[in-house]
């Protein structure tokens, strides 16, 4: 009840429309988490991995988890004719962990996407199937970060020699679930997020990396991007901006960094940034795996109700993780399941609704 309540208030400020719109934001694509079931049974035995979703369940995409997406998406065309679509906020580059480890973690080094997906057991070709998707209107990338890693932060314990950290890079991983109160900081998944003196790369040439990349992979800017973990800062958006970003992508609070924490800055839907950027606000949440017990469905339709009894666009937030199932099938297996039935039931009770990717989305709020 109180969380319905919290959905009514959060969702009464901002941009509206009478149009029954659906968007789906799906982060974490390209990215190295768990490296495969050998490191998560190793690691596992000494670390609380299996007390954390995303370190028992997510890892690289593989060929058959793209296409599986895939085709629960373009078997459910809306009687409008809208094809679903998912906003694929991609990680450009992951850490080249041989390298760093010939240099003695004095320098970062890294592989970008596709150099990854060579190198793990049945993802070759996987952007391949990303394109198709792309042609087929199901897929939408946008960026995500540069690596899903804070690299200064992340380089500088291994100089220091941090047990935990070194486990997990000789497992070829950044992120370990170390402890039960892990935080994003704690596990350097805050790419933008607070960097210690001594800086290994300033944040304004990672960003640069990232979005170049992004449009040497895709063939086009990445006009939207969702800070890992909602971490990040004026500098962020400032060169950001440089490379054609114009939204934000973002719950309802952005985490600021700070040397001591963060502080917290709240955000309302096509709210205008300092530099004519907006910022548009998850409204919607269907992340199965986040609780396995509850009926993720039913959430769903429920606060997608709520999104369009304001004049909102229901913005759903849906990681990666629901659909992979390189370390455990069954768990891709139902997120699709549960997909297949939250489309099926969307469409039969607006059959006039209209899937829309970020940048869509972004567009039509910017001409408002």
């Amino acid at each position: 009840m109180l969380d319905s309540v919290k959905s009514h208030f959060a969702n009464i400020p901002g941009w509206r429309t009478k149009r029954k719109l659906v968007v789906f934001e799906s982060d974490d694509w390209g990215m190295v988490r768990t490296s495969g079931i050998v490191a998560y049974t190793k690691l596992n035995g000494k670390y609380p991995l299996a007390s954390c979703e995303y370190s028992k369940n997510d890892a690289v995409e593989r060929r058959d988890d793209v296409t599986g997406l895939m085709e629960i998406l373009t078997k459910n065309i809306s009687q409008s004719g809208s094809i679903p679509k998912f906003t694929l906020n991609y990680v450009m580059f992951n850490p080249d962990f041989d390298k760093i480890k010939s240099d003695n973690f004095s320098s970062y080094h890294r592989k970008d996407v596709l150099d990854t997906y060579q190198h793990y057991p049945d993802s070759s070709g996987v952007m391949n199937l990303i394109m198709t998707g792309i042609e087929a209107g199901c897929f939408y990338p946008q960026f995500h970060a540069t690596e899903h890693v804070n690299i200064n932060n992340w380089i500088l314990d291994l100089q220091s020699s941090q047990e935990s950290t070194l486990e997990a890079f000789n497992f070829g991983m950044a992120n370990l679930h170390a402890r039960n109160d892990s935080s994003c900081p704690l596990e350097y998944l805050d790419s933008w997020g607070y960097r210690r003196t001594n800086q290994i790369e300033p944040l304004e040439e990672t960003v640069r990396r990232g979005l170049v990349r992004f449009e040497e992979i895709f063939g086009f800017k990445s006009v939207s991007t969702i800070a890992p973990c909602y971490y990040w800062s004026d500098e962020f958006e400032i060169e950001a901006s440089k490379f054609g970003v114009i939204f934000f992508q973002g719950g309802r609070v952005q985490k600021t960094p700070q040397s001591n924490g963060f502080s917290s800055k709240r955000h309302f839907m096509g709210e205008h940034g300092k530099r004519g950027q907006h910022y548009t606000i998850r409204n919607v949440s269907f992340e199965r795996v986040n609780n396995p017990a509850i009926d993720w469905v039913d959430r769903c339709l429920h606060e997608i109700g709520i999104a369009f009894k304001w004049n909102k666009p229901a913005i759903i937030s849906s990681h990666r993780v629901n659909y992979i199932g390189r370390l455990i099938e069954k768990n891709r297996d139902k997120g699709l399941q549960d997909l297949d039935q939250l489309l099926k039931r969307v469409n039969k009770r607006w059959p006039e609704v209209e899937y829309l990717d970020s940048a869509q989305l972004a567009y039509l709020i910017d001409s408002k």
